[in-house]
């Protein structure tokens, strides 16, 4: 529920900065979320795994663009993303 609230003030930010603010924090949030899984996944699994997780990163930005622009993404990237996470649990599973 929180998770939403956010969205939905950050989607309500109006002035000079509030456009600056709407492309930034994002971008910030990921990358912060990304580098800490990534080092966890580093500091707990082997070298390859992780890596094969940290890669993912870009297939995860899918959902919080599809709830940020509140559109659905193409069928293309839906597919995609699919293969790529069906893909890194083949490789985390054996």
């Amino acid at each position: 529920m929180a998770f939403f609230q956010c969205v939905e003030s950050l989607r309500s930010m109006q002035g000079p900065y509030g456009s600056s603010v709407r492309a930034i924090l994002p971008g910030i949030i990921g990358y912060v979320l990304a580098s800490s899984a990534l080092l966890y996944a580093f500091a707990r699994m082997d070298a390859g795994v992780a890596a094969v997780l940290g890669s993912l990163a870009p297939v995860l930005v899918i959902p919080i663009q599809a709830v940020r622009d509140w559109r659905l993404p193409k069928v293309q990237a839906v597919f995609g993303a699919v293969v790529a996470m069906f893909g890194a649990g083949i490789i985390v599973l054996f």
